[in-house]
């Protein structure tokens, strides 16, 4: 599938609240799909003219309208640690594995099981 040709998105304005859209390719199971995007941009009260709300809009598309851009997997995390214990865990040595395999299995999945990859970030003070 072809890049995305540069975005500008789409700007609604919903009561009073700027609403930004826009296309995006994800690979979902080794195939690669184009989404639609939607996201709350702030309110008339952040952005008083259509001109700032299209700049903040502008700022969420950086990504996407870089030359370099590829279409991001959208695998859970439940299903990445999986795939991961079973390539991953089996080339380190028994008693460290143990550790991992419970770190895994006890805290890491029953917190970011649900949550796509795409969202886990490391924290920015």
């Amino acid at each position: 599938m072809a890049r995305c040709r540069f975005q500008k998105g789409q700007l609604k304005l919903v009561g009073d609240k700027w609403i930004g859209r826009w296309r995006e390719d994800v690979i979902e199971q080794g195939v690669v799909r184009r989404i639609r995007r939607k996201v709350l941009l702030g309110t008339t009260k952040d952005y008083p003219t259509k001109r700032l709300a299209r700049r903040a809009l502008g700022e969420q598309l950086v990504s996407i309208n870089r030359l370099d851009y590829r279409p991001m997997p959208t695998a859970k995390f439940s299903d990445f640690a999986v795939k991961w214990t079973n390539e991953v865990l089996t080339q380190f040595g028994e008693s460290t594995a143990i550790n991992y395999r419970t770190h895994v299995k006890k805290h890491l999945v029953p917190f970011f099981g649900g949550c796509a990859l795409r969202d886990i970030t490391p924290i920015r003070w």
